[in-house]
């Protein structure tokens, strides 16, 4: 039997894992240990990984070895693969170091060395938190176990569940560096909270606490409708990850801003640009944003997190008819996003952006099957949940749309894409004969954001239905004021060029008629037979 199937402990580049107590450690600048925090399947996976380097595993091997007896779908490896890279490979703009092989599997790639478990450098961690100076690490992060409140089983393994995943899920925010221990070295941001329940009730608090200063930064308390169950785990987990992000990424972006912007990193950039994009959706705001993403891959032109942050600001510019370059843009774009997704096919952001080009192309179909690949590899992708609710009902199903937006809007109430998800909601209403509700949601949608152009038309269409004549009027002009090339050339049949013909019969009896009713004549003369009518 050789060294590498009875040790305990492996090192491989800067990294070690000591199977027994299953803990994942990095060398820093300073020689500590420094902990990660990952799922108990992604540690199993690595050190399955790790006693077969250099060889090539088959998907089946590893599911048999890492799920054995446990029938799941194959797509939880794909998760845990992601999951692995985007700590191993973090800071490293080489190749993966675990290789795809087209067809056949996966193989660790780095040398590895196997260790004696008394190694005298095991255990050797750094002290109590303390600031940090690392600016590759403003983002840091642990995850303190979540606890419940009473003598419920299901309560504990749903607690423990939430720290898991939370833990996992941080590391995709640009920049994070989630730890395992508060004393295993620096350690800026510290997570804490608990969960209890009844027979049809979970409530869940959580704070956010600076852990150089013991400060609470932030704290709220949720309650979701049923007991513990996979389902209220994931609405939970979705929830507090929204919600985490965008106040970590805040106050992160603060302390950033208090330094010289001579001495900003590229992480740094796209933290700041990220901060600015989690905002109410803005033409200055992407703008600003795009500069902070661009000046962060001039400097490392290889950085994945910078080339996101542009592509998804393009397409959200092409969506949004703030593009002042078309074609141009969709071509960057869709460059862009093709190299991630050629180095990191498991990149659940990068398909959701390439859903949101696909939409925008008409290419519906494929719009669908990048979406349901993201939010396969990251159940709790909201943004993509969101994006999907909008390709469903562009493809004529708004029925089959309503659940997932209604969902994006219990995860997220107070985000920067609730008017969208809201809009969005309003126009399936519409689309399904539904005139009252739908009022209500577009309503919502532009009281959260009233530079939305598309709200105010929609909502216009809808109030006209109702017989609103005069709010729908007013409802026109401020969409016509936001966009003036409604009014004046034929932009709403170009847009209905790229949706089905489904959606487009749909919208002829909701839609068109209201807007008729509005008086938007424009609307009579864009509204013209398409090819495949």
């Amino acid at each position: 039997m050789d060294a590498a199937s009875t040790s305990d402990t492996f090192r491989f580049g800067s990294f070690r894992l000591q199977a027994r107590g299953g803990r994942l450690s990095r060398l820093d600048g300073h020689g500590n240990w420094v902990d990660f925090a990952i799922g108990s399947r992604a540690l199993d996976l690595l050190l399955l990984l790790l006693r077969h380097h250099g060889e090539v595993l088959s998907r089946d091997e590893i599911m048999d070895s890492v799920w054995r007896g446990v029938s799941v779908e194959e797509s939880n490896l794909t998760v845990q693969i992601a999951a692995l890279r985007r700590v191993l490979d973090q800071g490293d703009s080489g190749p993966s170091c675990i290789q795809t092989i087209s067809g056949r599997g996966y193989r660790f790639v780095p040398k590895v060395t196997a260790e004696m478990a008394d190694d005298p450098v095991v255990g050797r961690t750094g002290v109590a938190p303390v600031a940090v100076t690392d600016p590759r690490r403003r983002l840091s992060i642990i995850v303190l176990p979540f606890k419940s409140a009473g003598d419920d089983g299901d309560l504990d393994s749903l607690a423990d569940s939430i720290t898991d995943d939370l833990t996992s899920d941080l590391s995709c925010l640009p920049g994070a560096f989630v730890v395992a221990s508060a004393s295993s070295g620096e350690v800026n941001y510290g997570i804490q909270g608990s969960v209890r329940g009844t027979v049809n009730l979970t409530r869940v608090s959580v704070q956010l606490i600076d852990m150089v200063t013991h400060a609470h930064l932030w704290a709220e308390r949720f309650d979701v409708a049923g007991a513990s169950s996979a389902d209220v785990r994931d609405e939970i987990i979705g929830r507090l990850l929204r919600s985490l992000a965008m106040n970590l990424v805040e106050n992160v972006d603060r302390q950033i801003e208090a330094v010289p912007p001579e001495d900003w990193t590229p992480n740094d950039l796209v933290i700041r640009g990220s901060a600015l994009t989690s905002r109410p959706a803005s033409a200055k705001h992407r703008h600003d944003a795009m500069r902070y993403f661009e000046r962060a891959l001039a400097l490392d032109p290889d950085f994945v997190d910078a080339k996101l942050g542009i592509g998804r600001i393009l397409v959200s510019n092409l969506l949004d008819g703030w593009s002042q370059s078309i074609e141009q843009d969709e071509a960057r774009a869709e460059q862009l996003l093709l190299d991630v997704l050629r180095d990191n096919g498991e990149s659940a952001e990068a398909h959701t952006i390439m859903g949101m080009l696909r939409r925008m192309q008409g290419r519906l179909a494929d719009s669908e099957i990048e979406l349901k690949i993201a939010i396969a590899l990251t159940r709790n992708n909201l943004p993509a949940s969101r994006q999907l609710g909008i390709t469903l009902a562009q493809l004529g199903q708004p029925e089959a749309a309503v659940p997932l937006i209604e969902r994006s809007l219990r995860l997220a109430p107070h985000d920067s894409g609730t008017p969208v998800s809201q809009f969005t909601l309003g126009l399936c209403r519409l689309l399904s004969g539904q005139v009252d509700e739908a009022i209500h949601a577009l309503k919502y949608a532009r009281a959260g954001n009233a530079g939305l152009w598309y709200t105010h038309l929609i909502l216009a269409a809808a109030l006209a239905l109702r017989g609103e004549l005069r709010d729908a009027g007013d409802s026109l002009r401020q969409a016509i004021e936001i966009r003036p090339d409604l009014g004046s050339q034929s932009s709403l049949n170009e847009m209905l060029k790229q949706t089905s013909p489904r959606f487009r019969e749909l919208y002829r009896g909701t839609v068109y008629a209201g807007l008729l009713r509005a008086g938007f004549a424009q609307a009579a003369r864009d509204f013209v037979p398409l090819p495949d009518e």
